[in-house]
C-alpha cells in the first residue's frame, strides 16, 4: 500500500505542476514568466544538466529562455539506455524537491515551519473517502497557515516565493513527460520490490519524508487552484467588459 500511496502522491504533485505551467504559459508572455520564476527555471535546467553528466549524455545547448517558451537543454543520447533518458527527464523533480527541502531545513526553516503539514501517512489512504478527507484537511491546514503566517518576518515572503517557483517547475517538460512517467513508475516499482524483502527499510523512510511530500502536494495544488481562480477571474472580467462595449 505504501508504494501505491507514494506513486499517487508523486502523480498528483506532477499533475498540479503541469497544470500550473500550462495556465501561466497561456495567460502571459513566457519570457516574463521565465524572469519572474527564474529560481525554479534555473534549478529545473541545472537538474537536467547534472543528470546528463551522470548518465553520460553530452549537453549540446542550454538556455533559460528558448524562443520565449522557457528553458531548454538539448543533449546527445545518454550512455545508459532507456533508464538514462528517464533519469534526465525526472531530474527536475529531484532537483527542485531537494532545493525546497534545503529551504525548509536551512535558514528559511523558521519561516517554512509554519506551512509544513503535521499529518502522518494514513493506513487506508487509498480508500476514496479517506483520501478525499485527507486532501481536504491538508489543504485547509495549508491555507490556514498562509492566512496566519508571520508576515513581519521577511523570510516568510522569501519562502513563499521560493516554494512557488520550485513547485511549478517540479514536473518534466512536455517533451520529457513520457520518460519522466517511466522513471516514476520504475522508482515506485523499485520501492515495492525492496519493500517485499525489507519492509522496514521502505516504510520508515517514506513515513519520515511524508510530511515534506505532503507539503509539496499542498503547495502544488494550492498554487494550481489559485492560478486557475486568478486567471479565470481576469478572463471573465475581460469578457464582461467586451460584452458591455459591444452593446
Amino acid at each position: 500500500m505504501i508504494f501505491l500511496a507514494l506513486l499517487a502522491w508523486l502523480l498528483v504533485i506532477l499533475g498540479a505542476s503541469v497544470g500550473t505551467q500550462a495556465l501561466w504559459g497561456a495567460a502571459a508572455n513566457s519570457r516574463v514568466i521565465a524572469f519572474v520564476l527564474a529560481p525554479g527555471v534555473i534549478v529545473h535546467e541545472m537538474s537536467h544538466i547534472l543528470a546528463c553528466l551522470v548518465t553520460g549524455a553530452t549537453v549540446k545547448e542550454a538556455s533559460l529562455v528558448d524562443s520565449g517558451r522557457g528553458g531548454r537543454v538539448t543533449h546527445t543520447k545518454p550512455a545508459v539506455p532507456v533508464l538514462g533518458q528517464a533519469l534526465i527527464s525526472l531530474a527536475p523533480m529531484v532537483g527542485c524537491g531537494a532545493c525546497l527541502w534545503l529551504a525548509t531545513a536551512g535558514f528559511l526553516g523558521p519561516a517554512s515551519a509554519q506551512f509544513v503539514p503535521r499529518h502522518e501517512l494514513p493506513k487506508e489512504l487509498l480508500q476514496p473517502g479517506v483520501c478525499a478527507k485527507y486532501l481536504v484537511d491538508v489543504l485547509t491546514e495549508m491555507w490556514a497557515a498562509v492566512a496566519g503566517a508571520d508576515y513581519r518576518d521577511w523570510r516568510t515572503y522569501l519562502f513563499i516565493y521560493v516554494a512557488i517557483t520550485l513547485v511549478i517547475h517540479l514536473s518534466p517538460s512536455r517533451r520529457d513527460w513520457a520518460s519522466g512517467m517511466l522513471a516514476i513508475i520504475l522508482v515506485c516499482c523499485g520501492v515495492f520490490a525492496v519493500g517485499q524483502v525489507w519492509p522496514d527499510q521502505v516504510t520508515r523512510p517514506i513515513q519520515t519524508v511524508w510530511p515534506f511530500l505532503t507539503l509539496c502536494l499542498a503547495l502544488s495544488l494550492s498554487v494550481c487552484a489559485l492560478s486557475l481562480a486568478a486567471i479565470g477571474s481576469v478572463r471573465l472580467i475581460r469578457a464582461l467588459i467586451r460584452a458591455g462595449q459591444g452593446k
